[in-house]
């Protein structure tokens, strides 16, 4: 056997083995899928808008133990997706293959609205922006634009609380800003209030100059 193909069997023997155990891990992952459709069914009645909101407060036990599950799809995706990207998979893992399509496809459109829920749920935007303002993780990304290239459809949405969120958060910046009915009413406000204090200290001055 040539240099060059002994080289070709070890590289494709490389791929088989990542291969092999990305579909072994992919049934523990599909199992955590499972259970996240399970939650929202059980505990939000199947609701897009009570699951996000859920998973966005975290009030209850069943909400932390859920989000600890999601964890684990998340690592898998993300390792996977790294290694197609490093060229440490088969050709035709992602391309040929509709299983990892159609699990994809479902790991985002369960798991990116919890991502969306975590990110202003913690304020993180505050910090780092909204989330589609560079917040966005690339394995929903690729996935989004590898069911766009196979299917040759656009895909179902995942991230429509993101939209909100950020429409919300617009809307509130120009009712500060700009509502000028508004404006006026805290300026009056403000003004009383600094009116009441100037009048709080004349009377503690003059009570102080009357006890002298």
């Amino acid at each position: 056997m040539s240099q060059r193909n002994r080289l070709v069997d070890a590289s494709e023997k490389k791929d088989s083995r990542a291969a092999e155990q990305a579909y072994k891990y992919s049934k523990e992952v599909q199992n955590v899928l499972i259970e996240v459709e399970r939650y929202k069914r059980q505990q939000c009645g199947g609701s897009e808008q009570l699951y996000y909101i859920r998973l966005k407060e975290l009030q209850y036990e069943e909400d932390w133990k859920i989000k600890e599950k999601m964890t684990i799809a998340n690592g898998f995706w993300r390792e996977t997706i790294f290694l197609w990207n490093k060229g440490k998979l088969p050709d035709e893992f992602f391309e040929k293959q509709n299983i990892w399509l159609n699990r994809g496809n479902m790991y985002r459109l369960l798991l990116e609205p919890a991502d969306i829920a975590n990110h202003y749920g913690f304020k993180s935007f505050a910090d780092s922006g909204h989330y589609l303002d560079g917040n966005r993780a690339g394995r929903y990304i690729f996935l989004e634009d590898l069911w766009a290239r196979r299917k040759s459809t656009k895909p179902i949405s995942s991230i429509d609380f993101a939209l909100q969120e950020q429409k919300a958060s617009i809307e509130r910046y120009q009712q500060h800003c700009c509502d000028r009915p508004a404006q006026q009413k805290i300026t009056s406000k403000l003004q009383q209030s600094a009116a009441f204090a100037t009048h709080r200290q004349a009377l503690h001055a003059a009570k102080l100059e009357s006890s002298v």
